[in-house]
């Protein structure tokens, strides 16, 4: 595998990890520019202030270990 696919596989992986565990400050992070686009609704949340503002009220916090 070449290192790109190898870097954009590690990413996904850490990505979906960090959704489970809830740290969705994590979640944004693992994106250069974060974008979350409603495609039904034609809703577009671009930037980290704007997810951050979406995953405030769509997103469970995280349970205690």
């Amino acid at each position: 595998m070449d290192p790109l696919t190898a870097a954009r596989i590690q990413t996904v992986r850490d990505h979906m990890r960090l959704e489970c565990e809830g740290d969705w400050d994590g979640v944004i992070a693992t994106f250069a520019h974060p974008r979350y686009e409603l495609y039904g609704a034609g809703t577009v949340f671009d930037g980290e202030e704007r997810l951050s503002k979406i995953n405030s009220w769509s997103c469970p916090p995280a349970r205690p270990s």
